[in-house]
């Protein structure tokens, strides 16, 4: 059974993402619609925003991601990814089309890496990567 503390972070981060989420990929798409490559990575900004509202709420109720939430979030970025590839492959994809994709997976990237380093220090982050074996 779920208490108190569970579901009110549960509501904070519902309330999170569907603030932010759809705004951030609204403007993305009205970004590649229109050819305009400041909207779309706006966009791309707002989606970090809502990670780091995400992050706020995870440290402010003294939890991490859940496994659902983990799972939920590589399948989003891998269909996006999908998405992505397949649109490369069979259209004619204009320049600030592929800048909006390019900075959405460089904006991405740095919000992972910085969940790393928030959540484990400098050096807790680079031995989550590398690990020396004994000799």
């Amino acid at each position: 059974m779920a208490t108190d503390a569970t579901i009110d972070r549960r509501i904070t981060v519902y309330a999170v993402w569907l603030s932010l989420g759809p705004l951030g990929f609204c403007l993305m798409l009205q970004g590649i619609a229109f050819d305009h490559l400041l909207t779309g990575a706006s966009g791309a900004l707002v989606l970090a925003g809502a990670f780091m509202g995400h992050l706020i709420v995870n440290t402010y109720f003294d939890q991490t991601f859940t496994p659902g939430e983990i799972a939920f979030g590589t399948a989003v970025l891998a269909l996006w990814g999908v998405l992505f590839l397949v649109s490369w492959v069979s259209f004619d994809l204009s320049t600030t089309d592929l800048l909006i994709a390019i900075t959405f997976v460089l904006v991405t990237a740095g919000c992972v890496f910085g969940h790393i380093v928030t959540r484990h220090g400098g050096r807790g982050a680079f031995s989550r990567f590398h690990s020396r074996q004994p000799d």
